[in-house]
């Protein structure tokens, strides 16, 4: 059994796959309201087995969707960024910065 460690919450997991851009936990006896609000903020999360060893620790995460199935399971998919996704997200930011710093500069400091 694999396990997933969200917004401090441990959940069992039936399922759990990954791709280059996703991590998908399919979760059973859990409420639909409960775990999107979970899932929904969370950019980081661990995977561990039985024993509580860590071997996954997955970072930088968005969340895509939360799906409830006919035998109520819960599918979540989580998006993992590729390297030009957070490369463009450092440079957004950076952007911005530079843009308050002017802004401050050009109309003669904060007030």
């Amino acid at each position: 059994m694999e396990y997933i460690t969200a917004n401090g919450t441990k959940y069992e997991c039936q399922n759990l796959a990954t791709s280059t851009d996703a991590i998908s936990i399919t979760l059973t006896g859990q409420d639909i309201a409960a775990v999107t609000e979970a899932f929904k903020n969370e950019t980081k999360l661990t995977v561990s087995n039985e024993e509580n060893e860590v071997y996954g620790i997955y970072s930088n995460l968005t969340f895509r969707s939360a799906t409830v199935y006919a035998d109520d399971s819960i599918l979540v998919v989580m998006h993992i960024p590729s390297a030009e996704e957070l490369w463009k997200a450092k440079m957004e930011a950076s952007q911005a910065e530079q843009d308050e710093i002017l802004a401050g500069l050009l109309l003669g400091g904060e007030e």
